[in-house]
C-alpha cells in the first residue's frame, strides 16, 4: 500500500539579515555526509554546494541542503534505511534514489524550497511524487505573470476576484503547477494548467497560516488523506 511521508520547515536564516554562515554549511553537509554514505553519493551532493570557481549564494546552499536533509527521517518512518540509498538525477535534473543493496522497496521522493521554507516528500508502493513550495505573491509581481502565464481555466478561477484575492490564487496555482511539473519529471511547469489535474493524480495543496507560504504535493489518486503522513518536526498546514 502506497503512502506519502512528507516534512516542512522553516529556513533557519529566513528572518534575519545575515547570510548563514561557512559553520552552518558545514554541518548540514557533514549531517548528510553520515546519511547518505555510499560514495556514489559524494557527486550528488558535491553539485548542491555548486562549484567551487562559482558557488550560488550561501543561502541557496543551505536551502538546498536544508530540503535534502529533510529525506532521512521520512526514509526512518517509512522503515527504509537511508544508508542504503544511492541519489541521483535524470536528464532533466529531477531527483531519485536507487537503492545500493538492492532491496527493491518502491520509493519516489522531491524536494523543493522557498525563501523562507525547505519541504521534502517522499511516496513509497509506487508512481511518483512532485512538492513545492512558494511564499505569498504581492498584487504587483503576481498580476503581470497572471496577465502573461495563465490558462483560460486559470483565467475564470480568477474572474472577479480583487487584486490582492487575485495574488493569493496565482500563488495557489503557482505552487500546483511547481508540483505537478515535478511529479512528471521533465520540466517546463508551464504547459500544466492548475485548473485542470491530468487523469490519475491529485494535488493536495495548503498553506501555512502564519505567513501564507503555499504547499503543494501531487501524488496518485489512488492514495487517501489516511495514507498522507506528517514527519515531526514539521510545520502546520491548513489543506483545503
Amino acid at each position: 500500500m502506497g503512502r506519502l511521508y512528507w516534512s516542512i520547515r522553516a529556513l533557519p536564516f529566513a528572518d534575519t539579515p545575515e547570510a548563514p554562515s561557512e559553520e552552518r554549511i558545514g554541518r548540514l553537509r557533514s549531517y548528510l555526509d553520515r546519511a547518505f554514505p555510499s560514495a556514489d553519493n559524494q557527486s550528488y551532493l558535491d553539485a548542491l554546494m555548486g562549484p567551487l570557481h562559482r558557488r550560488p549564494p550561501r543561502g541557496v546552499i543551505v536551502a538546498r541542503l536544508t530540503a535534502l536533509s529533510l529525506l532521512p527521517p521520512l526514509l526512518v518512518q517509512a522503515g527504509l534505511d537511508p544508508s542504503h540509498l544511492r541519489l541521483a538525477r535524470n536528464e532533466h535534473g529531477r531527483p531519485y534514489g536507487e537503492w545500493v543493496s538492492g532491496e527493491g522497496t518502491a520509493m519516489d521522493f522531491n524536494l523543493s524550497h522557498s525563501d523562507r521554507h525547505a519541504v521534502c516528500a517522499l511516496l513509497t508502493g509506487g508512481g511518483r511524487v512532485g512538492v513545492d513550495a512558494e511564499e505569498a505573491l504581492t498584487p504587483a509581481r503576481a498580476l503581470p505573470l497572471i496577465r502573461r502565464f495563465c490558462t483560460e481555466g486559470e483565467h475564470a478561477s480568477l474572474r472577479g476576484l480583487s487584486e490582492e484575492a487575485s495574488a493569493a490564487a496565482f500563488t495557489r496555482i503557482w505552487t500546483i503547477r511547481e508540483a505537478l511539473s515535478k511529479q512528471d519529471g521533465r520540466g517546463m511547469p508551464l504547459r500544466y494548467d492548475a485548473a485542470h489535474i491530468p487523469d490519475g493524480l491529485q494535488v493536495l495543496c495548503g498553506r501555512i497560516p502564519s505567513v501564507g507560504t503555499r504547499v503543494a504535493l501531487c501524488v496518485p489518486d489512488s492514495l487517501s488523506a489516511a495514507d498522507v503522513i506528517p514527519v515531526a518536526p514539521t510545520l502546520p498546514i491548513e489543506w483545503e
